[in-house]
Parts: C-alpha cells; sequence; structure tokens
C-alpha cells in the first residue's frame, strides 16, 4: 500500500468514534466502559466492530446477563430482543 494510502486509511480509522460503531437499534440499558470514563465521542480503536472495550453489562441487572438470561453484548441487545429498550438519538 502507497504512503498516502496507508495515511488516509489510518486517519479514517483515528476518526472513527464509539459513537459511529452504536447501532441505531442499540437498547438503552446496554452500558460499557468507555461511556463512563471517556464518552462516545473517544476515537475507536481500528479493529473495533462494536462500540466499548468489550465489557458490557446491563443496567436492569447490573451484570452480563440480561433480564432475558442471555449475554448482554451490542449484537444481541438489539430491537428483536423481548426487553430492549431502544436509544433515542
Amino acid at each position: 500500500m502507497s504512503d498516502a494510502r496507508q495515511s488516509t486509511s489510518k486517519a479514517r480509522s483515528e476518526s472513527r468514534t464509539h459513537r459511529d460503531l452504536m447501532p441505531k437499534d442499540l437498547c438503552r440499558h446496554l452500558m460499557f466502559k468507555q461511556i463512563l470514563t471517556e464518552g462516545l465521542d473517544a476515537p475507536a480503536g481500528e479493529d473495533r466492530i462494536w462500540p466499548g472495550d468489550g465489557y458490557y453489562w446491563c443496567l436492569l441487572t447490573l451484570h452480563d446477563i440480561g433480564p432475558d438470561d442471555e449475554l448482554v453484548e451490542p449484537p444481541a441487545c438489539r430491537g428483536e430482543r423481548g426487553c430492549c429498550e431502544q436509544l433515542e438519538f
């Protein structure tokens, strides 16, 4: 890859934030450390596909298992899940 393309690719990945990685139908009870420490507008690592650092918990249960006894994580905590209350942007 040329230096110019590498530089452009690096700038694009550095400008991605955790907010950019938030699915629009994510549950408002999903919590992750990034929200509490640096905020959603902090740069996300180039290898991230979901917001946060990989450690998630539910604000209803305060555990990594939701009220429906299923794992708490962005791909699962979305609109089709029965306990999900969607974020309002």
